[in-house]
């Protein structure tokens, strides 16, 4: 069962290494200019953070085929892996709990294929702005391993 805890996720940006992953909840839009569309929430604080993130994103995303659904997109920087994991097609749209459990098999499948990272951080997905509860989401979260740290404000 992963750490469920108080606080911002972007602590995890703090002491961050190659072996660390980043996520943030997102959406599959892209802009006219290629960029993956995170102006509010987890990603607008993310792609406040790390200027250019958001850019970096969409390009991954549009080298894919630019896939309404993907479920989890990682990219790896130097100092530590930032990825998306998709809780809405359309970021107007509410959080849709298909998408949660698609995206939490896809972080189990990466972390079994990527056995150096050693720590998760994540914003807790759905809630807020995607409109679930925490008691509709947390039995699928229940499935990560100890080190993905689930952060709710």
């Amino acid at each position: 069962m992963p750490t469920f805890a108080k606080g911002d996720f972007l602590q995890g940006l703090e002491g961050a290494n190659p072996n660390h992953l980043l996520l943030f909840t997102a959406n599959s839009v892209l802009t006219r200019s290629g960029a993956l569309v995170m102006g509010a929430g987890a990603a607008r604080a993310l792609r406040d953070r790390i200027p250019g993130v958001d850019r970096v994103l969409g390009r991954r995303l549009a080298a894919a085929g630019a896939p309404a659904v993907y479920g989890l997109l990682v990219v790896r920087g130097r100092r530590i892996r930032i990825g998306a994991f998709q809780t809405k097609r359309h970021w107007r749209e509410p959080s849709d709990l298909e998408l949660i459990r698609l995206a939490t098999r896809r972080l189990l499948a990466y972390l079994e294929d990527h056995p150096e990272v050693r720590r998760v951080d994540l914003n807790f997905p759905g809630v807020g702005l995607g409109g679930l509860s925490e008691r509709t989401v947390r039995p699928i979260l229940e499935a990560l391993p100890p080190f993905v740290h689930v952060w709710k404000l």
